[in-house]
């Protein structure tokens, strides 16, 4: 099972966010969800934001495959992927692959980590974890 880094978006740093992404990634149609009950209506912006390489690079490791008479590989070079998704307008959640977390990590609420990780229940709690 793979993670995913999930952090919600500051509203005072909201504007910068999107314009970061805006200017160092490419962004995709946005899909909008409508998910109504008689009580309430919760209305979701999904949008992606990707930046893959133009060009593929030599791996570093290409000497090992030339010592035995192998091709070279080449690989697309950290490609990386943003998905932002909206509440109501309101509140911004993104889901960060690759290294895009370091565009996402100064945008985000700091406390929203620890408010979403008291609503668990633990069932076991490792000395690491506590740290």
């Amino acid at each position: 099972m793979s993670t995913i880094n999930l952090y919600k978006i500051d509203n005072s740093k909201s504007h910068e966010f999107y314009k970061t992404l805006r200017d160092k990634m490419q962004e995709t149609e946005p899909i909008e969800l409508d998910r109504s009950t008689a009580a309430e209506t919760h209305i979701f912006s999904c949008m992606l934001y990707l930046s893959v390489p133009d060009e593929e690079k030599s791996i570093s490791w290409n000497w090992v495959l030339r010592a035995f008479n192998k091709e070279s590989i080449t690989a697309i070079p950290s490609p990386k992927a943003v998905l932002v998704i909206e509440h109501n307008y309101e509140t911004i959640y993104a889901i960060t692959f690759g290294h895009s977390f370091f565009l996402v990590d100064k945008y985000c609420d700091r406390n929203f980590g620890f408010s979403f990780g008291r609503k668990l229940e633990y069932e076991e709690i490792k000395t690491t974890t506590l740290t």
